[in-house]
């Protein structure tokens, strides 16, 4: 459930202004995964965070494990 909990706080600092040019090290394969991972993120931005109100970590992790459920029955 870390890694819900990890994608959230993505989200929610990714609207923080950019830092100085910092130059990535990344693996050789990574750059292929990127895409997939900010699918997920707007996906769970724009159908989970954006209508809904969380007021702690576990209600949080309750509504994203839900959000999860739904995601992988109905969606793919």
């Amino acid at each position: 459930m870390s890694i819900l909990i990890l994608v959230v706080t993505l989200i929610l600092s990714s609207s923080k202004p950019p830092r100085q040019s910092v130059t990535p090290i990344s693996g050789p394969h990574v750059p292929m995964s990127h895409q997939f991972v900010e699918r997920l993120i707007g996906s769970i931005r724009r159908e989970l965070l954006d209508h809904t109100f969380f007021w702690t970590a576990t209600d949080l992790e309750n509504k994203l494990r839900d959000y999860q459920c739904y995601y992988n029955k109905y969606r793919a």
